[in-house]
């Protein structure tokens, strides 16, 4: 991978896949549910999402320094948003983002994060 875009869409189609496996869309919704509802099992989740989340940090810092996004595009707010294109779907509509509607997701966000 060479850029934010590959790099992203990449994380989210990996995403994307593994949420439309049943077995998976289960656990996932079950895991957050069991985790707004005990401080114990949110931290370790939360710690062991840190990786993922540094991995995204490490992509965003260097496309900066590459001039693809502004500088003032939030990472975590960028993050939460690729996650966020994933995770909706799986909670409130029941299915997985479809892996042919990821590179337009990205695009979509990026344009709105691109360097003008």
């Amino acid at each position: 991978m060479t850029s934010l875009r590959e790099f992203l869409v990449a994380t989210l189609s990996r995403t994307a896949r593994g949420t439309a496996e049943p077995g998976v869309r289960r656990a996932a919704t079950e895991l957050l549910a069991a985790a707004a509802g005990d401080e114990r099992i949110d931290e370790a989740f939360g710690d062991a999402l840190a990786d993922v989340r540094a991995e995204g940090h490490r992509w965003i810092a260097q496309a900066r320094e590459r001039g693809e996004l502004r500088d003032d595009v939030d990472a975590d707010t960028l993050l939460d948003l690729v996650a966020g294109a994933a995770y909706y779907p799986l909670l409130w509509r029941g299915r997985a983002l479809a892996e042919d509607r990821v590179a337009a997701v990205v695009d979509l966000l990026l344009d709105g994060a691109a360097r003008r």
